[in-house]
C-alpha cells in the first residue's frame, strides 16, 4: 500500500502522516532526499537550498523525486509506505505507475494555515508577512514560475482531508481515509 499526502504550506501534512505511521506506514519524504543530497554536497539543508536542488532534480527530470523514492521503497521492502512532500503533477504521475497508490490532499483556509506557521515557526521563512504568505501560495497554486502547480495536484487526488478543526477531527478523518482505502483494496 502507497499513500501520498499532498496540500500546501501549514495544512497538517506532517500531522495526516504521524497518523498514518502510527498505524504501521512508514514515511518516505521527498525533502529527506534533498536533505541527503545536501548532506552529499556539504551544503547547508535550509528551505532555500532544497528548493534549488529540488529545482535542478525537476529541470533533468520532472518525476525524477518520485522515481528515487519508489526505488527506496522497493528495496526497503516496506508494505505500507507513506509519501509526504510531493510537490508536482509529474511526481503524482509517476507514482500512479503503482497500482496501490491512493493519493491524499489535505487542505485548510489561508489564514488558518498562516496562523499555524507563526504558532510553529520551523525558520525564518515561517515569520513572513501574510500578504508574502499569500502570494508564496498563489505561486505554488497556479504553478507561476515553477513546476509545482497545487491546483493540477489537488484535481488528481483520490481523497480531501480538510484539516480546519481540531486534532480530534483530523485524526477521524485520516482513520476514515484509511478504513476507505483498505476495503477498496
Amino acid at each position: 500500500m502507497l499513500i501520498g499526502i499532498a496540500g500546501p504550506l501549514a495544512v497538517g501534512k506532517d500531522t495526516v502522516g504521524a497518523i498514518l505511521k502510527e498505524e504501521g506506514f512508514v514515511n518516505f519524504s521527498y525533502g529527506d532526499v534533498l536533505r541527503d543530497e545536501c548532506d552529499r554536497r556539504g551544503i547547508p539543508k535550509d528551505r532555500p537550498t532544497l528548493v534549488r536542488i529540488a529545482d535542478e532534480f525537476r529541470a533533468k527530470d520532472p518525476a525524477y523525486l518520485s522515481k528515487l523514492l519508489l526505488k527506496r521503497i522497493k528495496s526497503s521492502g516496506v508494505a505500507k509506505a507513506l509519501l509526504t512532500g510531493i510537490r508536482t503533477p509529474s511526481e503524482v504521475a509517476e507514482l500512479r505507475k503503482d497500482p496501490s497508490f491512493v493519493l491524499v490532499w489535505v487542505d485548510a483556509p489561508l489564514e488558518l494555515r498562516y496562523a499555524r506557521i507563526h504558532a510553529n515557526p520551523r525558520d525564518e521563512r515561517d515569520t513572513i508577512s501574510f500578504e508574502e504568505f499569500k502570494a508564496h501560495d498563489e505561486r505554488e497554486w497556479h504553478g507561476i514560475n515553477t513546476h509545482i502547480s497545487f491546483s493540477k495536484i489537488k484535481l488528481m487526488a483520490d481523497v480531501e482531508i480538510q484539516n480546519d478543526k481540531g486534532l480530534k477531527e483530523l485524526r477521524e478523518q485520516a482513520l476514515g481515509v484509511l478504513n476507505r482505502i483498505r476495503q477498496e483494496s
